[in-house]
């Protein structure tokens, strides 16, 4: 039984458990600074410590390799990719909204390639995609990566069709899929630069493509 005034040991444990966290969370962003600066290649330990303010005991106590360093802090920057958009689908789709709605909200979140923020970060992940095909390692964990985020569109897309704001003849999956594809192909349009469309007419062909998913628009 613990003296009176004295400090309960359950609080020293969560303290030390929020610095390792605290920690961990300081060497993926230290690595993922390097690696979106400079690529995979240039990620060195020392710099990484340095970024971080944090000990070389640290960093082993939460990875076990430089490899594994490189593994968490391209799994993190994907994570937190992909999960912004999930969360504006999800909130968008748990307000029932009607057709007018769902379109006004989903073009934006599809694809904006006049964000500039946004642009950047399609550009970060297609740079990942090309070191990782250089690569064996990150090949598999970008497939693991992938097929995780697919499976959560195609539940999001699913609940589309049961809001009856998606028809029925076309695969959940396929649609899933699509979506991110044309969201990671926007950046062309800064490639092309002034022979880009309109903001105008690329929402609006958004638009017309939100719009043929539609129940309505099956045709026999």
């Amino acid at each position: 039984m613990a003296r009176e005034g004295s400090a309960p040991k359950k609080q020293t444990r969560n303290k030390s458990v929020d610095q390792q966290i605290s920690s961990r969370d300081r060497l993926v962003n230290a690595a993922l600074e390097i690696i979106l600066a400079k690529g995979i290649d240039a990620l060195r330990l020392e710099d990484v410590l340095e970024i971080a303010g944090t000990s070389k005991g640290s960093l082993y106590w939460h990875f076990e390799d430089r490899t594994d360093l490189i593994r968490e802090a391209i799994a993190e920057h994907l994570r937190r990719m992909n999960e912004e958009t999930i969360i504006l689908l999800d909130a968008l789709l748990s307000t029932e909204p009607s057709r007018d709605e769902y379109v006004l909200q989903l073009q934006p979140v599809l694809a904006d390639p006049w964000d500039g923020a946004e642009v950047d970060k399609r550009w970060q992940k297609m740079e990942l995609l090309v070191a990782a095909r250089r690569d064996p390692m990150l090949w598999d964990l970008m497939q693991d990566l992938q097929r995780r985020s697919l499976r959560i569109y195609t539940e999001l897309v699913s609940r589309a069709r049961d809001l009856d704001i998606l028809r029925r003849d076309v695969d959940v999956a396929a649609v899933a899929i699509s979506l991110q594809a044309i969201t990671m192909g926007s950046v062309l349009i800064e490639v092309v630069g002034d022979d880009a469309p309109s903001p105008e007419a690329w929402f609006g062909l958004m638009l017309v493509l939100v719009q043929s998913l539609f129940p309505d628009q099956i045709t026999n």
